[in-house]
């Protein structure tokens, strides 16, 4: 497993998602339009520039799709980065996967919302259950 290039596709995936939210709530940008810049930029950059370039511009394509994201899931930019992570996770990890199918980039990115979202709103629960516990012990 090539570490280095895995770390550069969650690095470019990290700053993908930052991008995508940032032209969203400061410029007011749909959220098309801003997954469609972050896309193009990607697209023009990276493969021209670097040689896993291609790779790089489908990780950041794949995270524009997430940060498309209504705030009511993805909110801010802190919330955007495990998302943004695990979009990078299943690019680098699934790079040979259903090749030739369209809709990947997509699926992946719907997969890590879901996922982060599903695991907050579990650890929000389990606190909630912890607490009323406890309050039940000390009454």
């Amino acid at each position: 497993m090539d570490w280095t290039l895995f770390a550069v596709v969650l690095v470019v995936c990290a700053a993908a998602g930052f991008f995508t939210l940032f032209l969203r709530q400061r410029f007011g940008f749909s959220n098309v339009e801003a997954s469609a810049w972050v896309t193009l930029g990607a697209g023009l950059v990276f493969p021209a520039f670097f040689a896993h370039g291609i790779l790089l511009a489908a990780a950041a394509t794949c995270v524009s799709y997430a940060g498309m994201s209504s705030d009511n899931w993805v909110p801010t930019q802190l919330r955007m980065l495990p998302v943004s992570l695990v979009c990078g996770v299943l690019i680098f990890g699934g790079q040979a996967l259903l090749p030739g199918v369209g809709g990947r980039l997509g699926t992946f990115a719907a997969f890590s919302v879901l996922v982060c979202v599903g695991l907050r709103k579990l650890v929000f629960m389990v606190q909630e259950f912890r607490v009323s516990s406890q309050e039940t012990v000390n009454n």
